[in-house]
């Protein structure tokens, strides 16, 4: 089970690192990148629960005028609780949480289609 959030901050994601950490109670996310995009994500996909934060960049910074993105998968039988996470996200970045499908075209990072189910503000 997939779930999708996002949110827009000028703060790089290494620097956000403990505090994801601190909101899923995790220790395990590392950071790495590639050409276009920067993430973080937890170690070991077949755990508790699997976080892949990302982020576009430009080589130096992350491209702050384009959505954090944060995908929770958990192998859990029970669903995940959209509103708890989202409610603990709000309260940590202190900034609207958008919960729903987002979708980005990666050959144009300005580009992208939300479906927001719910905002936490």
């Amino acid at each position: 089970m997939r779930k999708t959030f996002w949110m827009f901050l000028e703060i790089e994601l290494t620097d956000l690192l403990p505090r994801f950490e601190k909101v899923f109670q995790v220790s395990n996310l590392y950071q790495d990148n590639e050409n276009v995009w920067e993430w973080l994500q937890s170690k070991n996909r077949w755990g508790k629960t699997y976080l892949n934060i990302s982020r576009s960049h430009d080589q130096e910074k992350g491209n702050y005028n384009e959505p954090i993105n944060i995908f929770v998968e958990h192998n859990f039988k029970e669903s995940i609780n959209v509103d708890e996470i989202g409610k603990k996200l709000f309260k940590e970045f202190k900034t609207a949480i958008y919960y729903g499908e987002l979708k980005i075209e990666t050959r144009d990072r300005e580009n992208y289609l939300t479906t927001i189910e719910k905002t936490f503000s």
